[in-house]
């Protein structure tokens, strides 16, 4: 055996370990290190589609809220925004295909495929959220809006205050200089109530999980490489002829 496969066996049984153990060590570690870094990475990347779009026509927002209804229940609202001229509910239905539907129907209709799925007029859940805004902050100040997903179209027209996602930001544009005193006023009330919604960030606890996985990785790679210099450096002497 050679100076320098002696030095490298020599490493790996001071350390109980022969070399395709210790790859199979660095290479669990890497893999666990990719399974808790996935999830994080794919729940940033829907929550920038989901919320991205609202915080960019909005000063502020609130998301997945809570909010009383009047009557000892309470009302789910998906995103209530701060805009320059008005509170703002805003409704999601991320429904694709063909929808039929008007103001005045209770029942819509969503095509797909070739196949009917009736649902109840959202315009109406809509109104029950603005109301419950308003009795909040003690005024009118609340406009309410349906949000669709971009792959649905409405063959016989939208109702008024209907949008597409990618119509929003054309639609809404924001000066965030601009807002009007009464709409902050309204604002500052429903967040002294302890309206809130919830966080929106990722699930960082994986990220920090990943990094030790990561940490140790290289941690024991740099070990390998400390302890082994000189057999690494005749190694590469080797390979550059």
């Amino acid at each position: 055996m050679d100076s320098f496969s002696l030095q490298l066996h020599t490493f790996f049984q001071r350390f109980w370990l022969e070399p395709f153990w210790f790859a199979l060590l660095i290479s669990t570690l890497l893999l666990l290190a990719m399974l808790f870094l996935l999830p994080s990475v794919f729940d940033a990347l829907r929550v920038r589609k989901r919320f991205g779009v609202f915080k960019r026509i909005a000063d502020d927002s609130m998301h997945d809220i809570f909010v009383p209804d009047g009557v000892g229940g309470n009302v789910y609202i998906a995103h209530l925004l701060l805009m320059p001229d008005q509170i703002a509910v805003f409704n999601e239905k991320p429904f694709a295909g063909k929808i039929f539907g008007d103001v005045n129907v209770d029942q819509w209709t969503q095509s797909i495929r070739q196949r009917s799925f009736r649902f109840a007029n959202p315009l109406v859940e809509l109104q029950s959220q603005i109301v419950a805004i308003n009795a909040l902050v003690g005024q009118r100040c609340t406009t309410g809006y349906l949000v669709f997903s971009d792959d649905s179209e409405f063959p016989w027209g939208k109702p008024e205050n209907v949008y597409l996602r990618k119509e929003l930001v054309e639609a809404f544009p924001n000066d965030r200089h601009q807002i009007q005193d009464w709409v902050k006023q309204a604002w500052s009330r429903l967040q002294q109530l302890g309206v809130s919604g919830k966080p929106v960030s990722p699930r960082h606890r994986n990220y920090m999980i990943a990094l030790v996985f990561i940490v140790v990785t290289f941690s024991l790679l740099g070990w390998l490489g400390y302890e082994q210099a000189p057999a690494l450096m005749q190694l590469r002497t080797i390979m550059l002829g």
